[in-house]
C-alpha cells in the first residue's frame, strides 16, 4: 500500500518554477508601513505572492 500521493505538491513545484527563472538578485525598495499594507493588500486582491506582485508592477 503507497501512503504518498505520487502528485507533487505546490511548493514542490514552486521551488522548481523558481529554480529555473534563477531569481539570485534583490532590490530593496523604502516605503511606509501603510504604503507596505496597501501593496500586499493589493497583492492579496489578485491572488499573487507579494514578491512576484511588485516584480510584476515594477517591469
Amino acid at each position: 500500500m503507497n501512503r504518498y500521493d505520487s502528485r507533487t505538491a505546490k511548493w514542490q513545484q514552486r521551488g522548481k518554477e523558481e529554480a529555473r527563472m534563477n531569481k539570485t538578485e534583490f532590490i530593496k525598495v523604502r516605503c511606509t508601513l501603510e504604503e507596505k499594507q496597501r501593496i500586499k493588500s493589493k497583492a492579496e486582491s489578485t491572488r499573487r505572492k507579494f514578491s512576484d506582485y511588485c516584480r510584476e508592477i515594477l517591469l
